[in-house]
């Protein structure tokens, strides 16, 4: 049985999971995840957005209440954004 190629694409690409129109925190909050982020200004005066994803079901107040867990800088390249780290399903993406 051959299929035509659009629906391949269909079969492949048309689920609940479409995140290519999403923000990090969007996708966090759909997969269950708290999300946090920080502008931070260096002394040369560049800012620097740093995202944090909070564990599931934990608020920030519940995490910063005593919640210890290790800390994971996850780091993109020159020409990336943070939405690499969690695009993926979270049984896959990194920062889940």
């Amino acid at each position: 049985m051959a299929f035509a190629p659009r629906t391949i694409y269909n079969k492949i690409f048309t689920t609940n999971f479409d995140d290519r129109f999403n923000d990090v925190d969007q996708i966090c909050y759909e997969n269950g995840f708290g999300y946090e982020n920080f502008n931070i200004t260096t002394e040369d005066g560049y800012i620097l957005r740093l995202d944090r994803v909070l564990p599931t079901n934990t608020t920030k107040s519940d995490y910063n209440q005593g919640g210890k867990r290790p800390v994971v800088l996850l780091q993109h390249g020159l020409a990336d954004a943070s939405i690499t780290w969690v695009i993926n399903s979270p049984e896959k993406a990194v920062a889940f």
